[in-house]
């Protein structure tokens, strides 16, 4: 159906059922490879997939922390973490810097579409991101997890004021989870 539309801003009129059947054809003949899914996507790169997201933690005195993770998707292991009270690009680019060190594979990052990621150069790290498509939290799904169990299991069981004693409690949580 898209192409189909694409061909319309062109003052081609086609069916989209047409275009469908048309790439039908050339996927029986040969000539067009099947693109896959993300769950083919996954299962294809999973010894190097880590994913990576921001969770957003806000203290009694109105202060709000922003805590970085990367997770290893196969080992479920938080291999990087950092707090921060601005969330810039600086800081997300420090935060790879110290992973891609640490990492002996060149590794798949998964993030979200946040301007802080997609305005990082991945390749100059040794890394490849991989955004996710807007408004699918399931495609980062382990990482969005973690947050939830981060802000369960550790956070809400205190009363949160600075970020000495947020540093704190999130480290023993991970040393914790790990």
């Amino acid at each position: 159906m898209r192409i189909s539309d694409e061909l319309k801003k062109l003052g081609i009129t086609v069916h989209y059922t047409t275009v469908n059947k048309i790439i039908q054809t050339f996927r029986k003949n040969g000539q067009i490879q099947p693109a896959g899914n993300w769950k083919k996507f996954l299962k294809m790169h999973w010894d190097s997939l880590y994913a990576m997201d921001f969770m957003i933690i806000d203290t009694l005195l109105g202060k709000r922390l922003h805590l970085l993770l990367i997770l290893q998707l196969n080992t479920r292991k938080i291999v990087k973490w950092g707090l921060t009270e601005s969330p810039s690009r600086e800081f997300v680019r420090q935060q790879i810097i110290t992973f891609s060190e640490k990492t002996t594979t060149n590794p798949l990052l998964i993030h979200d579409n946040a301007s802080v990621f997609a305005s990082i150069d991945y390749k100059d790290y040794g890394t490849k991101g991989v955004n996710t498509c807007f408004a699918s939290p399931n495609m980062n799904s382990y990482v969005e997890r973690l947050n939830g169990s981060i802000r369960r299991e550790a956070l809400d069981h205190y009363l949160l004021i600075t970020q000495k004693q947020i540093k704190k409690i999130i480290g023993e949580y991970i040393e914790y989870y790990n």
